[in-house]
């Protein structure tokens, strides 16, 4: 469907937008940014303060132009993976102010509102909302399988001939020439190929971004979950058998004392979900792989019951393989009845 500029006109962000409600319904505990201003003020005097903030967004929205104060974070760097004295591995968080953040979350309920009502496609929260509108025209004539979750993209496809190799690259090169004439960079450093098969003597081809090699890797970490160039899921196995060991050593540490009833939860709110996050990609095939899983739950039934705890079953916690298996079975009856999009 096309859709024209003239035809088509984002309503008003602020008009019909019962602001009091806004601010007694949607805003929830959070940090306050450098004003001060925090959540329990804005909701205990959403009476008093609807009409000035409503004013004030309307100004802001008519001018174009933020405030300076909501534009004033304070920004905690937070480490993700390389080496820790290179800044670009670092994350910034951002803590801005809560009243820019009501502004910008009436600006996202009513941008995403229309989009969907004019068969555009939906959006979740302001930012990527935003960036999925940037990038829509990213070319949709590319022949290989591409997905795209925020700024991450993954180019795949079954290569068995040199021609095969070409079309990829040439995927590749749209890929990037989209993004120069957009003003964005590919980040070469965290650029990686991999081939994924099990064959002896691999096909091996170089690809390229900007005529700069991409290197290859034998496992990758896409999307939380460690993908190895075998489809084996020993790796990620072993990582989250180490962080949700990690994490249950500290709430060891922090919960001495505490009752069963505490540690169990804490065990099902901090522990569980590290050991079955993303769970139907990469459910262990083996069961050297399914023990380690074991042993962690063991350590949990000693973290909460004692040195000799009880058998699974009588903790009332599911063991780890038939946890495995209902997880998957309750995805896919998910997919299957239409909750889940596969």
């Amino acid at each position: 469907m096309a859709l024209t500029r003239s035809r088509l006109e984002l309503p008003d962000p602020t008009v019909g937008v019962a602001l009091k409600q806004f601010l007694l319904q949607r805003i929830k505990t959070a940090a306050p940014g450098c004003d001060g201003i925090t959540a329990p003020l804005l909701k205990n005097c959403a009476a008093s303060l609807s009409s000035s903030l409503c004013h004030i967004f309307q100004r802001s929205i008519s001018s174009g132009e933020i405030p300076a104060d909501w534009k004033t974070a304070a920004v905690t760097p937070l480490y993700k993976d390389g080496p820790k004295e290179d800044v670009q591995n670092y994350r910034p968080i951002s803590v801005t102010s809560l009243v820019g953040k009501v502004m910008e979350r009436i600006v996202r309920d009513q941008l995403t509102e229309f989009l969907e009502a004019n068969d555009i496609f939906p959006g979740s929260a302001l930012g990527p909302l935003l960036f999925n509108v940037f990038i829509a025209d990213l070319p949709k004539d590319i022949s290989s399988g591409f997905e795209q979750y925020a700024d991450d993209t993954t180019l795949w496809r079954v290569v068995t001939t040199p021609e095969d190799a070409d079309a990829l690259q040439n995927d590749l090169d749209r890929v990037y020439i989209w993004c120069e004439n957009n003003g964005m960079l590919l980040n070469q450093r965290k650029s990686y190929a991999m081939d994924i098969t099990r064959a002896r003597t691999p096909l091996y081809f170089e690809y390229t971004v900007n005529g700069a090699p991409i290197e290859y890797v034998n496992k990758q970490r896409l999307l939380g979950v460690n993908i190895s160039s075998n489809l084996r899921w020993d790796v990620h196995t072993d990582a989250v058998r180490a962080k949700a060991a990690r994490v249950l050593n500290f709430a060891a540490r922090n919960l001495l004392g505490c009752t069963q009833r505490v540690k169990r939860v804490a065990y099902l709110s901090l522990v569980k979900p590290i050991l079955t996050f993303g769970l139907p990609a990469w459910h262990p095939t083996t069961q050297a792989n399914t023990t380690k899983l074991e042993r962690v739950q063991r350590r949990e039934l000693r973290f909460i019951h004692g040195r000799r705890p009880p058998p699974p079953q009588e903790a009332k916690i599911m063991p780890v393989q038939m946890h495995l298996n209902y997880t998957d079975l309750n995805f896919f009856k998910k997919c299957e009845g239409g909750v889940l999009s596969t």
